[in-house]
């Protein structure tokens, strides 16, 4: 009878024991699967964020490429050489308007101005682009 009591408690004991080892494994094996899952959430959100970045670059790298085609077209090459080196084309008349012809040119249409804007003030500003478009007074 104490060899069966000695047995049981030895079975208990081991019983016992091999239940808290489960248990024990059991809780570490969700740990790591809990962090293998939130290091993947992670490692998406930084590939989804590098293909975001992918994409602006192709678009950025369009748009560059586009810029210098259009560096390279006759018409680029003609306004900077007009602009930068005072160039014309053979046979071209260049005109050069002096800055107090373009002064006394606005003082003259401030006048006009002034006095157009005392006429106009009743009026609605819809009425006056009715008016600019289609000339017709109403």
């Amino acid at each position: 009878m104490v060899g069966k009591s000695r047995e049981k408690i030895k079975h208990s004991l081991f019983s016992r024991f091999f239940v808290v080892l489960v248990i024990l494994v059991s809780i570490l094996l969700i740990f790591g699967i809990a962090r293998e899952y939130m290091s993947r959430n992670e490692l998406d959100n930084e590939i989804n964020q590098l293909e975001d970045e992918l994409q602006r670059l192709k678009v950025q790298k369009k748009d560059f490429l586009s810029s210098i085609e259009s560096y390279d077209s006759d018409f680029f090459v003609e306004q900077e050489a007009r602009t930068k080196f005072d160039m014309k084309k053979p046979n071209e008349q260049v005109v050069i308007i002096p800055i107090s012809g373009i002064v006394n040119n606005q003082d003259n249409n401030s006048d006009v101005l002034d006095s157009n804007k005392q006429m106009d003030q009743n009026q609605l500003n819809i009425m006056q682009w009715w008016q600019y478009f289609f000339g017709i007074k109403s």
